[in-house]
C-alpha cells in the first residue's frame, strides 16, 4: 500500500499547534493532498505504507533514541529535546548536497488530510511541532527530487529519488 489521503483527528491538533505561522503566512495549508501524494508515490519505492529506504540508491538515517518515561507520555518533550539533532541533520544534508534552506517544500503525513507548504528553514524551525504527531511524515520539494521522512517509530531519513531510469537497490 502506498501513502494515501485520509481524514483524521490529528488535523485539528496540528493546525492548532501551528496557528501563529499559519496566520503569518510562513506556513500555508492546502486541502488537496492528491498532487503531493502522487509525487511521492511516483518517485519513491514503497513497501506497505512507507518508503522502502533499502531500495533507495542511497539514504541517510538519524535513528530514534529511547524516550524517557516523561517523554513517553508527552511527545512534545521528546521532540523539544531532539530538535537540535533534527536541525543539525537537516543542516548537514543542505550543506552536503547544496540544498538551499529557502527551498519550498511540501509537508504531508499519513494521519492528516492536508498538505502544508513552507520553506525548509521554516520546517526546521517548527520541527518539534510538525513531527510530534504519531504518523509517517514526508517532506519533498515541489519536483520530489528528494524526500525527508520522519517515521512513526521516530527515525529521521533522507534520500534522493531514484532517477527515472535508475534501478532501485535490490535486497
Amino acid at each position: 500500500m502506498k501513502i494515501r489521503k485520509v481524514t483524521n483527528l490529528h488535523d485539528e491538533g496540528l493546525l492548532g499547534e501551528l496557528e501563529q505561522p499559519l496566520r503569518s503566512g510562513l506556513i500555508r495549508k492546502t486541502d488537496d493532498l492528491d498532487e503531493g501524494v502522487a509525487l511521492v508515490n511516483q518517485r519513491f519505492p514503497f513497501v506497505l505504507n512507507r518508503i522502502d529506504w533499502e531500495k533507495m540508491p542511497e539514504h541517510l538515517l538519524l535513528p530514534a533514541v529511547p524516550k524517557t518515561s516523561d517523554e513517553a507520555h508527552d511527545p512534545d518533550r521528546y521532540f523539544t529535546r531532539r530538535a537540535p539533532e533534527f536541525r543539525a541533520f537537516i543542516e548537514d544534508i543542505t550543506n552536503k548536497h547544496g540544498i538551499a534552506m529557502q527551498t519550498p517544500v511540501l509537508f504531508m503525513g499519513d494521519s492528516v488530510s492536508f498538505v502544508l507548504r513552507m520553506t525548509l528553514a521554516v520546517l526546521t524551525e517548527y520541527s518539534p511541532k510538525l513531527f510530534s504527531y504519531p504518523q509517517h511524515v514526508y517532506v519533498i520539494p515541489e519536483r520530489a527530487d528528494w524526500c525527508l521522512s520522519y517515521t512513526f517509530e521516530d527515525d529521521f531519513l533522507f534520500g534522493f529519488a531514484p532517477k527515472r531510469n535508475e534501478p532501485t537497490n535490490q535486497r
